[in-house]
């Protein structure tokens, strides 16, 4: 299999107006940040582009539902991550950016909490619990990962199968 390589793209450093101004947005907090940061990899509605950027539709929810995974969900938007993984049977290669000093503890909840409603199940497919900012600030308040180590994490996810195919 051929192993693809992405990018950090410059435009994922985007800054904040502010929460108020995303947060009224249509489509409910973290459709603006999602859009002008995060859907110029894995695109608009989440699908990704298959052996460069992973798919979040329809998986980061199935991500989500266990304490492991939210861990490794709020360390991969704080950290950023390193490596090769496999989404969808296709190895990508690559380094997500970490937005850790980017935004703040309520942007990186409401992010995420649009990443886990991305799909045809729209959110229908088994409820999560709302990621929200205390969540987030929890870990923050943790010792500081490197991107191996946010790697690590999910290959310990996909030893126990938590993490979907």
């Amino acid at each position: 299999m051929q192993k693809m390589r992405f990018g950090v793209v410059a435009g994922c450093f985007l800054v904040l107006s502010s929460s108020a101004a995303w947060g009224a947005s249509a489509g409910g907090p973290g459709l603006k940040t999602f859009n002008d940061v995060c859907s110029l990899c894995h695109q608009t509605q989440g699908a990704g582009l298959a052996g460069q950027f992973p798919r979040l539709a329809d998986r980061a929810r199935d991500i989500a539902q266990t304490p492991d995974g939210r861990k490794y969900m709020i360390s991969l938007v704080l950290y950023g991550m390193s490596g090769s993984i496999t989404v969808d049977g296709t190895p990508i290669v690559g380094v997500m950016p970490g937005f850790a000093t980017t935004y703040s503890n309520g942007a990186l909840a409401d992010v995420l909490n649009y990443a886990v409603r991305l799909g045809a199940g729209g959110g229908a497919r088994g409820k999560v619990m709302s990621f929200t900012a205390a969540e987030v600030n929890a870990q923050r308040k943790d010792p500081p990962l490197s991107t191996a180590d946010v790697h690590a994490m999910r290959q310990q996810l996909e030893a126990s199968g938590a993490l979907p195919k």
